[in-house]
């Protein structure tokens, strides 16, 4: 735990924004908006689509050369790397995938409900592209950065075999070069790329300029070292991010006007 978080439960939560959070994240469906329930059930092909995709790469026999811009690795060696140890160990697993789906389709309902727009996204560490899937099935316009360009290519192609490849911005580049020449202007980061602790302060800061109005920064691996605990203090002592939740392993960072001061550890209910 961390000084400044306390532990709660979904169930436990007061703050209405943080509870539908914490609900879409963690309950089980008869909590979960029914719409949410309902899309769920109708996009269950592109689901099962998905993890059989992901089947596939556990199971492939490819290798790429890997240019790693970020933190390096505690699985690899070298620049040369299998795709099927890609996919077993550096992947977000299928209930964090699902469940970012679940928070990003409610929100989105929201947003339509207000004038048919769309949630923007954008995810800093492509990968083998299979979370990217999840973010563009929930009907998000989604943008995605990529140090590597094997890594990209191999994701665009994973993107073509699901048929979602017209539906996601990819982008090559180190991040620093990608942020300063960008506008912004989305709902959601998630910054799932680099886990260095001084690099995420740096492009965490960065993003402050390129949210839209109430966006947020989700990331990842804010206890998977002592330079990333570090990181995490600091922006938990950061008065700009006034609510913040973390939950397996990840971060959300929120700046929320006239929100009372709130820093959530959130107890996970399922095991992935």
């Amino acid at each position: 735990m961390f000084k400044k978080e306390k532990r709660k439960s979904w169930r436990s939560v007061q703050s209405p924004f943080i509870f539908n959070l914490a609900r879409h994240l963690e309950a089980r469906s008869r909590y979960v908006d029914e719409r949410v329930v309902e899309d769920e059930v109708e996009y269950d092909k592109i689901f099962k689509d998905i993890e059989n995709l992901r089947a596939d790469l556990k199971r492939s026999t490819d290798t790429i050369a890997v240019e790693d811009h970020g933190a390096g690795s505690r699985v690899f060696k070298g620049s040369s790397r299998k795709v099927s140890k890609i996919a077993k160990h550096v992947l977000q697993s299928e209930r964090v995938a699902k469940s970012l789906w679940k928070v990003l389709r409610f929100w989105g309902m929201h947003l339509e409900e207000k004038g048919n727009i769309k949630l923007s996204v954008l995810e800093m560490g492509t990968s083998l592209g299979v979370t990217t899937a999840y973010l563009s099935a929930a009907g998000c316009d989604v943008e995605t950065w990529e140090g590597c360009q094997n890594t990209a290519d191999v994701a665009r192609n994973n993107w073509i075999k699901l048929g979602l490849d017209k539906q996601i911005d990819s982008k090559v580049g180190k991040f620093d070069e990608l942020l300063k020449s960008t506008k912004g202007g989305w709902d959601m980061v998630f910054l799932d790329g680099h886990h260095d602790g001084g690099a995420t302060l740096r492009y965490v800061e960065e993003l402050k300029s390129k949210l839209s109005t109430g966006g947020c920064v989700l990331v990842d691996d804010v206890v998977w070292s002592k330079g990333m605990k570090t990181a995490w203090r600091e922006l938990l002592d950061d008065s700009y991010w006034n609510v913040t939740v973390r939950w397996r392993g990840k971060g959300w960072l929120f700046h929320i006007d006239g929100a009372v001061e709130q820093h959530i550890a959130l107890s996970c209910v399922f095991k992935f």
